[in-house]
């Protein structure tokens, strides 16, 4: 009997433990049941962005902002601009498909975002303008599929970004303005087909860049101003097709750039402004086929080459008449002369006639040459043109009849010659003409009109005191 009793308190014990295990893999059945539901019930398919844009919000303050968002089903959205922009959210969206989306402008732009997005299917998407602008975001972007984008200016602007990105194809990217601009970038992009490129303006500005581009094929690049400005770049760029270019305002200025581009074909370029200013370039460009109509102002200002005058026509002033084509052209000459004969040269061999914009012409320069025999009388504005100069010649006998701007035109100046006999009659404002200047002759017979503006004129001048007959406060 006892024998059986043992018998018997073993198969119950048995028993009990089968049921106990049954129960629990029950109970572990019904909870893992039970999470799968609610997993596949918190998912929620956004209908658009306004959708999506609500649904963010509302988990970000429910979740804050590192929340997972990987709930929100986006398949469904096209447009992703200014998604996150001046936001906080540095949450995960790394199982997102954004497989249809077509717009990804300003995206992240100013964002605290640094996830994973490496998986992410970008096939579609055309704009990723200034989509990391000014963000911490270095993540692996290495294997995306930019193949349909069209717009990346300002894309890793002020970004922290300095990822693989050699694989990418942007072959049908046109605008890459600032693309890398005040950013940490100096990844290999060399083998990138830039051939649909028109804009490269700020490109790689004030940016860590100095990789190489030598094999870029730029030829339909129309854009290059300030492309390389402030940079520690020095590569080769000998064999760039820049006969498209149409503008390149400093872009070398303040670089490191010292390279061969002696070759290139310039002419269809129209600004220079400050392309090599304060850089350390000091190449010979004198083959260069610079037009007429090029604006080559302060093309060396501050840099190691200041002093070079090419042998361009545009700065030929070896003729005993020339006719300045443009106001362009006439700057290219003024310069020219002055480097070559200093800043007491005679530029009558100027022929200004065809001139009517003389804006700011002398301004801030140390010029006091000879220009008393100047043809002015097609000029219409002189708006500054001796502002804060060491001008004081003769130019008693100019005509400037069809002057309607004389707007701060001595002011600052030491200017005090004879002008008595100007024709003033077509003037429409003299405001600050001669404020703080140290003229103070007489132009009691200047023939003013009525309805022109005098504000300033003599303000803290000598003729502050006795002004002329015809002024009205």
């Amino acid at each position: 009997m006892k024998e059986q009793t043992k018998e018997t308190k073993q198969v119950k014990k048995t028993t009990a433990t089968k049921k106990t295990t049954t129960a629990k893999k029950t109970v572990e059945t019904k909870k893992t049941t039970a999470a799968k539901k609610t997993a596949e019930q918190k998912t929620v398919v956004a209908k658009d962005k306004n959708d999506l844009t609500k649904l963010i919000k509302a988990a970000i303050k429910k979740n804050g902002k590192n929340c997972d968002l990987n709930f929100i089903d986006v398949s469904k959205v096209t447009d992703m601009s200014d998604l996150f922009a001046n936001s906080e959210f540095n949450g995960d969206i790394s199982k997102w498909d954004v497989s249809n989306v077509v717009n990804m402008k300003a995206m992240f732009a100013w964002s605290a975002f640094n996830g994973d997005v490496c998986k992410w299917n970008v096939s579609k998407v055309k704009d990723m303008m200034g989509m990391f602008l000014r963000t911490p975001f270095n993540g692996d972007i290495s294997e995306w599929d930019v193949s349909n984008v069209s717009n990346m200016q300002q894309m890793f602007e002020e970004s922290a970004f300095n990822g693989d990105i050699s694989k990418w194809n942007v072959s049908n990217v046109s605008i890459m303005s600032c693309l890398f601009q005040y950013s940490n970038f100096n990844g290999d992009i060399s083998k990138w087909n830039v051939s649909n490129v028109t804009d490269m303006s700020s490109m790689f500005c004030n940016s860590q860049f100095d990789g190489d581009v030598s094999k870029w094929d730029v030829s339909n690049v129309t854009d290059m101003s300030n492309m390389f400005s402030e940079t520690q770049f020095n590569g080769d760029l000998s064999k760039w097709d820049v006969s498209k270019v149409a503008d390149m305002t400093g872009m070398f200025d303040g670089s490191e750039f010292n390279g061969d581009v002696s070759k290139w074909n310039v002419s269809n370029v129209t600004d220079m402004r400050n392309m090599f200013a304060n850089s350390k370039f000091q190449g010979n460009i004198d083959k260069w086929n610079v037009s007429l109509e090029c604006n080559v102002s302060e093309l060396f200002y501050g840099s190691d080459n200041e002093e070079y005058v090419p042998k361009w026509k545009i700065f030929d002033v070896s003729a005993k008449n020339v006719v300045a084509q443009n106001r362009n052209h006439l700057d290219a000459l003024i310069r020219a002369a002055i480097t070559k004969n200093g800043d007491k040269c005679d530029l009558n061999f100027i022929d200004v006639s065809k001139i009517t914009d003389m804006e700011s012409l002398f301004c801030y320069k140390d010029f006091n040459g000879d220009i008393s025999k100047w043809d002015v009388s097609n000029v219409t504005d002189m708006s500054h043109m001796f502002r804060e100069s060491q001008f004081n010649g003769d130019i008693s006998k100019w005509n400037v009849s069809n002057v309607t701007n004389m707007k701060l035109m001595f002011k600052n100046s030491i200017f005090n010659g004879d002008i008595s006999g100007w024709d003033v009659s077509n003037v429409e404002t003299m405001s600050e003409m001669f404020a703080s200047s140290k003229f103070q002759g007489n132009l009691d017979k200047w023939n003013v009109s009525k309805n022109v503006d005098m504000s300033d004129m003599f303000a803290d001048s000598p003729l502050k005191k006795k002004t002329p007959k015809w002024y009205k406060e």
